[in-house]
């Protein structure tokens, strides 16, 4: 029995524990075969299935599959969890004629088959044959009993964790395609977003400047005539007075259209680069909103960049402000415009109330806006965006671009 149980411990295969087991108990009774075999059902009819059985030296090996029906005295036996010793087929009264001829078939004269009942189910056997009458003592067939179990137990043991195995296998097979399947999708968004993110700042740039040409032209042309026209006015005290209102309207209105024209799409960063149109951007801020707004450059003054990363930074740049503006209650801010380690690094931090990054992630998925959108400019030019905050400290917006993306 240890033998045994040694024998079967490391095995985690099905067939090479049957194998092993039978071996091992026919070597042990010194009989011709051994054999475990399952029960299985085909188009409603019952088998025996053996497989790697046992076979001595010079014997055949009776593996295969055997109908039930062609072995009802021993069937009905196993069925009702007994255990078949017969010392000699042709004079066991508990066998029928289909038995003996089945049994003679393969050259069986003796046997014991001891059954194993599941939930009143016979589930499996195991069985040691002799082509010579034998008599089986008490102690052979407790043993055989013994280790019918044990085999079974080690069986579905090996069945489960191979289902196990097969399991993860599919899962993780299943949860490779849904990553890639992600990623797929991910950067069939992060493509569309860019696109996006594109044509929305070509029409930025074409409102911008047909505001400019055409809204632009006419205010110039209005303030000339109300300029004419008070000059034509003069000595009439209560038209001059008017005329005056209407120009400060009107140079209120032309302000408005610049700052408009600015917010679409800044002149400079056309022209000039990143660097003017950042300046631009903090000391417009500044006037603005009362707050303090410097920008620091170093190395990357003269530098053009792409188009659509001088587009995406200014705009992280511009929510960064807006947001500053709006919720962190600052006295200053700094942005920082440099070249690190092979990065184009944008640097937007203020001395505000700060917040918990964690928890405005999750209210940030919820409005789509903020700070996901200023992380997605960011992806969209190959970059990464980091923030660093934390309630009453501050908050530091990091924009990594690698010198990779920056050639391309």
């Amino acid at each position: 029995m240890l033998s045994f149980i040694d024998a079967l411990r490391p095995l985690n295969q099905p067939g090479e524990i049957v194998r092993t087991a039978a071996r091992l108990i026919g070597e042990h009774f010194g009989v011709a075969n051994a054999n475990y075999a399952r029960l299985d059902t085909d188009d409603g009819v019952d088998y025996y299935i053996a497989e790697h059985g046992y076979a001595a030296p010079g014997r055949h090996s009776i593996d295969g599959r055997y109908r039930l029906v062609d072995f009802p005295g021993v069937t009905d036996e196993l069925r009702a969890g007994r255990t078949m010793d017969v010392t000699d087929v042709a004079s066991d009264v508990r066998l029928r004629d289909d038995d003996r001829a089945a049994y003679a078939a393969n050259d069986i004269a003796s046997f014991v088959m001891t059954p194993l009942v599941i939930n009143g189910r016979l589930s499996a056997i195991f069985a040691i044959h002799d082509p010579r009458p034998r008599s089986w003592m008490p102690d052979d067939v407790a043993l055989m009993e013994d280790l019918t179990e044990r085999t079974w137990t080690a069986v579905e043991r090996a069945r489960a964790e191979a289902a196990l195995r097969e399991s993860e296998e599919r899962y993780r097979r299943l949860n490779e395609q849904l990553e890639e399947r992600v990623r797929e999708r991910t950067s069939e968004v992060r493509s569309l977003f860019t696109q996006l993110v594109s044509a929305q700042e070509e029409e930025r740039r074409r409102i911008a400047r047909d505001i400019h040409d055409q809204v632009g032209q006419r205010m110039t042309a209005l303030r000339m005539n109300l300029e004419t026209l008070r000059s034509q006015a003069e000595g009439r005290t209560a038209l001059v007075e008017q005329v005056g209102r209407t120009q400060r309207l009107a140079e209120d209105l032309d302000q408005s259209i610049d700052f408009l024209t600015w917010q679409l799409r800044p002149a400079a960063l056309d022209h000039l680069g990143l660097s003017a149109a950042l300046q631009d951007l903090a000391t417009g801020w500044s006037e603005q909103f009362s707050m303090t707004a410097h920008l620091l450059v170093n190395g990357v003054e003269d530098v053009r960049l792409s188009r659509d990363i001088e587009a995406n930074l200014y705009r992280i740049a511009q929510e960064a402000l807006h947001n500053v503006a709006k919720h962190a209650h600052a006295t200053q801010v700094t942005l920082y415009l440099t070249q690190q380690n092979g990065n184009l690094v944008l640097l937007i931090e203020d001395d505000g109330q700060g917040f918990d990054p964690d928890a405005h992630r999750q209210a940030d998925i919820g409005n789509g806006m903020g700070l996901m959108s200023m992380r997605e400019r960011a992806a969209s030019v190959g970059g990464r965006l980091e923030i660093e905050s934390a309630v009453g400290r501050g908050t530091s917006i990091y924009v990594r671009i690698p010198r990779s993306e920056q050639e391309a």
